[in-house]
């Protein structure tokens, strides 16, 4: 029997099991059945998705701070974004590296109940490792001069020894695949006074501003963000409804095969919130031909904003999760050697365990002639088991019974096995009687009790003493020519 995929399953059954209206479990019996423990229960097995996202990308959200100050004769806007780390890998990972297990568990012939289990707390995790880049404006109204100056990302980083901003934030969580439950993983940012992000001088403006304008600019910032993770939706091959919750369930049609292979697509989402702190420096040293000037913004100026992104979507590759299940294989038919009454025979009936997970057996007889183990056998996978049936008939005459063969099968779980055989007379087994003589026993047919050669009439009658009588007189004549 060939492996079953549960692609070509649901290609296969569909349209069936939807007039049937057999794809979703709803009842607390039939949850209580798909929460599987493969070391207690025989009727279930699990799989595993190895399930990983990388988002490379930014956040899509600028967090934009207002004039620091309100007022004055220099004045500064920051727009920052959160990005990943220049050469530092992905901005969030979420990763299952133990993977996420789907339970499949069985009682109804033929359907398989999907269930996604819980995993420790410790089998996923978010992970977290951003810088801010900045974008920033200032703005002067000193001695006649009233302008807006920008100092754009792209050119102060590449004003900046290592070109990338001075900045790294990391922060990981744990949580339990499949993720239903959710995971908050904080980024804690180092002190605003010790989080500078860059310092430059005017001269990296593009243009002739520095024909007017000498000075400095810095800028600190820091950010304590929460990465906010949740799987919203996990659609199964062969199943109509997807699992939105970790109690959730779906059933799919099963046929046949020593393992399953369902498709697994999971998505989820994560958000990101927290508060921004920028603290500017600026310091202007030169207006037109005014040397020695000193113009800064005021010490202390801080502007602090929250800020929140909309939902980022995790998408991850499609799965196929392997499930080992148990594949038994009766036979049909079995035949027994002639048994006198009264003694036995042996005959061993071998039955294949062609899965990939052990199996259990128990064997019934519907005829007490003949008898089969009692209890229960475990078959490992790719096992097999000789079961003895032992035939011990009561009377002569052809005898037969129906062994039931029950195991943990998916979809066979109740197999039938015709046995024959025939009970011997014990005056006739072999044409021979007890004492191993002639099938007339040990009494002559006249029932003298003499059983001599010649005392039972040959066939041919009086002809044949005839013969008997030439025979002696040939003898007799060989005696006296001696």
């Amino acid at each position: 029997m060939r492996a079953f995929t549960m692609a070509s399953a649901v290609r296969f059954g569909l349209s069936a099991l939807a007039a049937a209206g057999v794809f979703a479990a709803s009842t607390d019996e039939a949850h209580a059945a798909a929460v599987c423990n493969p070391d207690v229960s025989t009727e279930c097995s699990r799989g595993v998705a190895n399930l990983r996202s990388e988002h490379k990308e930014g956040l899509p959200t600028t967090i934009e701070t207002p004039w620091m100050p309100s007022s004055g004769a220099v004045q500064v806007k920051a727009f920052l974004e959160i990005d990943p780390v220049k050469n530092g890998g992905p901005l969030f990972t979420v990763d299952m590296p133990r993977g996420a297990v789907l339970d499949a568990s069985w009682g109804t012939k033929g359907m398989l109940t999907l269930h996604a289990a819980s995993g420790a707390v410790t089998d996923g995790v978010v992970k977290v490792r951003h810088t801010l880049t900045p974008t920033v404006q200032v703005k002067l109204d000193v001695l006649g001069l009233s302008t807006t100056l920008d100092f754009e990302a792209a050119n102060l980083v590449n004003k900046i020894p290592g070109s990338k901003f001075n900045y790294d934030g990391v922060g990981e969580k744990s949580f339990q695949p499949w993720g239903f439950g959710g995971a908050a993983a904080q980024v804690n940012g180092p002190a605003l006074d010790s989080s500078r992000l860059f310092s430059v001088g005017f001269d990296v403006l593009p243009g002739n501003v520095t024909q007017y304008v000498d000075g400095s600019l810095a800028l600190n910032a820091t950010t304590r963000p929460t990465f906010a993770y949740k799987t919203t939706k996990v659609t199964l091959g062969g199943g109509r409804q997807a699992l939105a919750s970790a109690g959730d369930e779906v059933q799919i049609p099963w046929t046949d095969g020593d393992y399953a292979e369902v498709t697994a697509n999971v998505e989820g989402e994560m958000t990101v919130s927290g508060q921004m702190q920028v603290k500017p420096y600026v310091n202007i040293t030169k207006v037109y031909s005014f040397t020695g000037l000193s113009i800064s913004v005021p010490v202390g100026t801080v502007a602090q904003t929250d800020y929140s992104t909309p939902a980022i979507k995790v998408a991850y590759p499609t799965q196929i999760v392997h499930i080992p299940l148990p594949n038994v294989h009766a036979p049909e038919k079995a035949d027994l050697d002639e048994v006198a009454a009264g003694k036995e025979e042996e005959r061993v009936v071998t039955i294949q365990n062609t899965g990939e997970l052990a199996a259990e057996m128990s064997f019934k007889s519907a005829d007490p002639q003949f008898t089969v183990p009692s209890g229960k056998v475990k078959v490992p996978a790719k096992g097999k088991y000789d079961m003895k049936v032992t035939f011990r008939p009561n009377a002569a005459g052809p005898a037969g019974t129906v062994i039931t063969v029950t195991s943990n099968d998916p979809d066979s779980p109740e197999q039938k096995i015709t046995v024959t055989a025939n009970g011997a007379d014990p005056a006739k087994v072999g044409g021979k009687g007890a004492s191993g003589d002639d099938a007339d026993g040990p009494m002559g047919a006249d029932g003298c009790g003499c059983k001599a050669a010649g005392t039972r009439a040959p066939a041919g009658g009086l002809a044949a003493l005839g013969g008997l009588a030439l025979a002696i007189a040939l003898a007799a004549r060989r005696r006296s020519r001696a």
